[in-house]
């Protein structure tokens, strides 16, 4: 046996190494925001679970909770894995991440409103049942919004949080 791939086979490490930086970075990016959309679920479940989210008001604080949990979590991931600047977790840039967020907030507020009350006159889903079912609709609505925005700032080839080394034609001053 010499280590090597039977024959035939497709030796799919490979294909890691033919990714252009931006699809990678990409792919690194869906794969944390899954995690947090994760995180971002579990958390408004628990809550929706422990409260009463009748009110809109109500369902407005399980949300915005649930949504900051996520967002903390995407921070951290995101200054370890994507960005490629380790980041100091109350930083200008932390600000700023947050800034940003506020956009996918009332996004996210707003589409799980809505959603609650499509589902609500729409089908026999009502109450808790109904903002689990909405909460997953609303992260179609977050993706686009969230990588489009955040790409020009953290994970883009023109931002100041990618190496040099990824963008040809960039000085290292210009990546600082």
């Amino acid at each position: 046996m010499t280590g090597r791939p039977p024959e035939g086979t497709v030796h799919r490490l490979m294909l890691i190494g033919t990714l252009s930086p931006e699809t990678w970075r990409f792919l690194k990016y869906a794969a944390i925001g899954i995690f947090n959309g994760v995180v971002d679920f579990a958390v408004l479940g628990i809550l929706v679970w422990a409260f009463d989210p009748e009110r809109e008001l109500s369902v407005v604080a399980v949300n915005t909770t649930a949504f900051f949990a996520a967002s903390f979590n995407s921070f951290v991931l995101h200054s370890r894995l994507t960005f490629q600047r380790r980041l100091p977790l109350f930083s200008r840039w932390f600000a700023l991440f947050f800034v940003v967020n506020l956009g996918n907030l009332v996004l996210s507020n707003i589409s799980l409103l809505t959603f609650r009350w499509l589902l609500q006159s729409t089908t026999p889903l009502e109450g808790q049942l109904a903002i689990l079912v909405a909460k997953p609709l609303t992260a179609l609505v977050l993706v686009s919004y969230g990588y489009f925005a955040f790409r020009r700032l953290f994970v883009g080839p023109d931002s100041p949080m990618v190496a040099s080394e990824e963008v040809p034609g960039r000085s290292r001053v210009a990546a600082r």
